[in-house]
């Protein structure tokens, strides 16, 4: 049994400065430790408030039904392999209940839903590797190249905004929806970086003006057929495009 009463103020001198040591058992940490004090009486105080609560919690102990002080062994054997203590895990559990009341979702429901997200994020692939595979079975039909070359402008522009590392399976249609209302027209024009014999390479530069209804639907259309691909390869369970109106 661990010694879990506080020590009386010691005074100890420390680099030429007298200090106060109050040793004690830290319930989080599960074990002694030390609070240092610049003077006498505010370890003193520190003394008394730590004797005082621990009187206390040794007579709630004392009031633990054989039932519950087998409840609470269990519960330390669970949580044992964690590595953390039993107040630690009651403390977190119910923040998190108070975190979830607002959004009416319980804790264990919440636990669920991350690991069936975790398991979809396991067999799904990033949005390059992704973008890249449909693109190499687009070759493969023959298709036209101005087709070709659209589809793989427009899929590297959203890649450009969702970053080539994201998980395919993590995209929502509410993202989608933003990216797409927000797209500005981009016009061919000379870059201000680049370079080449002296002169500006012709790039295309994003303007002020929103993309048109038209350009739009082109760019939605685009995506579905991707995120269409992605689903066949069971990269993904839905297709996020599904829930954007054209």
């Amino acid at each position: 049994m661990k010694n879990r009463s506080p020590s009386f103020p010691k005074k100890v001198a420390e680099k030429n400065r007298e200090r106060w040591v109050v040793y004690y058992f830290d319930t989080e940490k599960q074990k002694r430790w030390a609070r240092r004090f610049s003077t006498e009486a505010e370890a003193l105080e520190f003394f008394r408030e730590k004797n005082v609560y621990d009187e206390k919690l040794g007579v709630e102990a004392n009031r633990i039904s054989p039932t519950d002080r087998r409840e609470l062994v269990e519960a330390k054997m669970l949580l044992a392999p964690l590595r953390t203590s039993l107040t630690n895990a009651v403390l977190t559990y119910v923040k998190l209940t108070k975190d979830l009341e607002p959004h009416g979702i319980s804790l264990n429901r919440a636990i669920e839903e991350y690991k069936a997200l975790s398991k979809l994020k396991e067999r799904s692939v990033r949005l390059d590797f992704a973008i890249d595979r449909y693109c190499l079975s687009l070759q493969k039909k023959e298709l036209s190249g101005g087709y070709l070359t659209g589809v793989e402008r427009i899929l590297f522009r959203f890649m450009e905004s969702f970053e080539r590392d994201r998980i395919v399976s993590l995209i929502d249609g509410k993202e989608i929806f933003h990216w797409l209302i927000n797209l500005k027209k981009r016009e061919y024009a000379d870059s201000d970086k680049l370079h080449v014999d002296g002169r500006p390479m012709r790039v295309f530069k994003e303007t002020s003006q929103d993309l048109g209804a038209y350009s739009r639907n082109e760019y939605r259309r685009t995506l579905y057929s991707f995120f269409k691909f992605c689903k066949m390869q069971d990269w993904l369970d839905n297709n996020p495009v599904e829930k954007v109106e054209a």
